[in-house]
């Protein structure tokens, strides 16, 4: 890996992990030297989680590139983009390359001993993303009790219609179906009236169509 520049062994950054930032699901460990191709995963909205040795430290600081003050974490997770309480901020990388370093200290904000730090460079590709698609969020909260959001980016403005379906495919509700403009969008869902279970929604623009599941529980 890309390694430290000294300090006290006794607490260190370990580690790397993209997570997807509406659910915390990991993606990847990132390395030194790694290509992260936004193509290929289920979402743009990202954070990155710094793990360090003892798994609980005082305080972890961040640098992104030109930015060495970029982050400042004193609590689980340590997440490059922030977090609430276990829910971290949406962060979506420009296409290049990226240099994070993380720095673990023993107390609260940058202060007491500096441990080993982790400094990587990766480098983020588009490779395969046709202009124009829509992108389609994990829904949030999931699985859910009455209510959840399902968002989406559009790249441009599309008729768009977003379907919720159950698990055999049998219609449910249309959320959607008008043309809207570009960038992000939140579409809350209400399944208060419908049993517990899986169910799929489908987003469809301009001939594009992206599909995710969420789950009701009682």
């Amino acid at each position: 890996d890309g390694g430290g520049d000294g300090g006290d062994g006794g607490i260190r950054v370990v580690g790397f992990t993209l997570v997807v930032a509406a659910t915390g699901e990991e993606l990847m460990a990132i390395e030194d030297g790694d290509i992260i191709n936004l193509a290929t995963l289920p979402t743009t909205a990202l954070n990155v989680r710094a793990d360090t040795e003892p798994a609980q430290v005082g305080s972890v600081q961040f640098s992104l590139n030109d930015n060495l003050n970029f982050r400042l974490e004193n609590t689980l997770p340590y997440a490059m983009a922030g977090d609430i309480g276990e829910t971290y901020n949406a962060w979506t990388p420009d296409v290049g390359e990226h240099v994070l370093k993380a720095s673990p200290f023993s107390s609260r904000n940058a202060t007491g001993a500096l441990g080993q730090p982790l400094s990587i460079t990766f480098t983020v590709s588009q490779d395969g993303l046709p202009p124009g698609v829509a992108e389609l969020s994990q829904s949030f909260p999931n699985p859910f009790i009455e209510r959840t959001s399902i968002g989406f980016n559009l790249r441009r403005t599309a008729y768009v219609t977003l379907d919720v379906y159950n698990v055999v495919g049998q219609h449910v509700q249309r959320l959607v179906e008008r043309i809207m403009p570009d960038g992000a969008h939140h579409v809350t869902f209400d399944g208060s009236t419908l049993p517990s279970g899986l169910y799929i929604y489908r987003l469809e623009s301009d001939g594009d169509v992206s599909t995710g599941k969420m789950t009701l529980v009682r």
